[in-house]
């Protein structure tokens, strides 16, 4: 994992995204108070979550494909 302004990412094998995808989501959130991590919601399931803001937690979910 690499941490970068405030931005963990993960490159390397086994992931679900190119490096080129992590970088440019790296230069996306930089300079951001935006925090980007994955939090593990069942044994070796987790999910990408990025946190900014203050306030009423807001929850917005997509789709992965069909």
């Amino acid at each position: 994992m690499t941490t970068q302004q405030g931005v963990e990412i993960e490159s390397g094998a086994g992931v679900a995204h190119p490096d080129v995808v992590v970088a440019a989501h790296a230069r996306v959130l930089a300079g951001s108070s935006a925090r980007s991590r994955f939090v593990e919601v069942a044994p070796g399931r987790r999910v990408h979550a990025i946190e900014a803001g203050g306030g009423e937690p807001l929850v917005l979910l997509h789709g992965s494909g069909p």
